[in-house]
């Protein structure tokens, strides 16, 4: 039995022309029935919506779809597709009301700040990780797939005095790709800030963290499953401790300290 599509409440809609559902009806190699059904029954004239995972997902599908198909036309039009809803996601963040905080968050907010040096101590390992396996693919300095970012992500980012300076040139023009070294680094750096940030500025920093992580988890094939904070560490852990890891997946980028504030 297939798994439900959330709720209509928490759904994205993405208009699709008539060719644009036929090429993911009959040219992607792989598409869950969920999705399949989904499109069938939306009359032409309206959105297929989505939940924002589900719509992540569906993204994905098409993405891999685009990149390993022969027929470039076919590719050309599942590209195009892709990037709608890269910014169908990115509107979505940013769209949220500032003051606005979902239960979710809710939630996220109390994992991430009950003790900040834990967490960033998870990040930086994972971080570590994920450059390990990266790297043994031969994949660390090419773009990171699936990846977007909001504008207020974005923002949060720009805030970090230590962000490298040519990432910030980037994120400054709306740079809408970056290789995985560069995406590891903006987390590594935001990861640091968060450490000394206090209330909402630190919250803030904590979810672009977790954004950037699953990016990276998405992004790279066969990392594996791991979130930020391991129980007996994180309680274990100092701020001082938290630093030297931090510093440790600095060294992985292969970055001198002072080129983080150039």
């Amino acid at each position: 039995m297939s798994r439900k599509l959330s709720q209509p409440e928490d759904r994205i809609g993405v208009k699709l022309t008539s060719t644009e559902r036929s090429a993911l009806l009959e040219g992607l190699t792989f598409l869950p029935s969920k999705y399949e059904q989904l499109i069938r029954d939306t009359p032409l004239r309206m959105s297929v919506m989505l939940s924002p995972d589900d719509l992540d997902k569906l993204g994905r599908y098409i993405a891999t779809e685009a990149k390993e198909t022969q027929d470039r036309k076919k590719g050309r039009k599942l590209d195009a597709i892709f990037s709608r809803i890269k910014k169908l996601l990115a509107s979505r963040i940013e769209a949220e009301p500032t003051g606005k905080i979902s239960v979710d968050d809710v939630i996220k907010s109390e994992m991430l700040t009950h003790n900040v040096a834990g967490n960033v101590t998870g990040v930086a390992e994972f971080v570590a990780a994920a450059l390990r396996v990266a790297e043994s693919r031969g994949i660390k300095t090419k773009p990171l797939e699936f990846f977007y970012l909001a504008p207020a992500q974005r923002e949060v980012l720009l805030a970090v005095p230590s962000m490298a300076k040519s990432i910030r040139t980037e994120l400054k023009k709306g740079h809408a790709s970056f290789n995985v070294a560069e995406v590891a680094s903006m987390t590594i750096s935001l990861a640091e800030f968060s450490v000394d940030a206090t209330g909402r500025q630190q919250f803030a920093a904590l979810l672009v963290v977790d954004h950037l992580m699953r990016r990276l988890k998405i992004g790279i094939p066969g990392i594996r499953d791991a979130e930020p904070g391991n129980s007996e560490l994180a309680n274990a852990e100092s701020i001082t401790g938290t630093r030297r890891r931090l510093a440790l997946s600095r060294s992985q980028l292969r970055l001198s300290p002072g080129s983080w504030d150039q």
